[in-house]
């Protein structure tokens, strides 16, 4: 989710920029105000759009998710490597805390991206099937 923000905010910010120059360098050249005063006008609309959708901000919160994320995984590889266990329980608190936090301060993920997702890793549940055997040697 974070390029599909920063790309809409990069296209969104460059649009509004390029309207404000061309209306500026049109203004010099050209003696229709009209014209002058519509592109302001867009380039303005644009750029209050772009801070409307608050780009920024999901950008900065879909990074803050992505390293807290990043950061339980590499916590959670300790405690497989043999950590000891004594604080397991604390860290298991603090990663629902964690979870709890992400989800309420990110976007959703669109559909999309979840049937992309599903279509590219399948889901095979573990079952673990147990052969008992009654014969005895």
């Amino acid at each position: 989710m974070f390029y599909h923000f920063k790309t809409w905010f990069c296209f969104l910010n460059g649009l509004a920029l390029l309207m404000m120059a061309l209306s500026m360098i049109i203004g010099v050249l050209w003696e229709q105000q009209h014209v002058v005063a519509i592109l302001t006008a867009l380039g303005t609309l644009v750029k209050g759009w772009n801070d409307f959708k608050n780009f920024s901000v999901k950008m900065d919160m879909s990074r803050f998710a992505f390293t807290a994320h990043e950061k339980t995984l590499i916590e959670s590889r300790t405690y497989v490597r043999g950590f000891p266990l004594d604080e397991f329980e604390s860290f298991l608190i603090k990663l629902q805390t964690m979870d709890d936090t992400i989800t309420h301060l990110t976007q959703p993920i669109k559909d999309a991206y979840v049937k992309r997702y599903d279509l590219k890793f399948r889901y095979i549940p573990y079952q673990k099937e147990h052969k008992l055997d009654d014969q005895s040697p």
